[in-house]
């Protein structure tokens, strides 16, 4: 009777499983396809599908006395 039960619990855990993991794929591919899709008409309608960001770079630099300081980097920024 206890191994009826545990092959019982096997096998819906199984499923449970299973189907978790469609769901999570099928979220997956559905995200993707609608991320490719927004890009697919930003370009068919000669939008800028490509973005650009500017970057400030800076330093961290790990002072004696355990601080940290943050030195700006004045060169101009370029896109990346």
């Amino acid at each position: 009777m206890a191994q009826a039960i545990r092959a019982n619990l096997r096998t819906r855990l199984k499923r449970i499983l299973q189907a978790t993991l469609l769901v999570i794929v099928g979220a997956a591919a559905l995200a993707y396809g609608l991320d490719f899709t927004a890009f697919e008409i930003r370009v068919l309608t000669r939008r800028n599908p490509y973005g650009s960001v500017l970057v400030n770079p800076y330093y961290a630099v790990g002072l004696k006395n355990g601080k940290t300081e943050f030195i700006s980097i004045l060169r101009t920024s370029r896109p990346v």
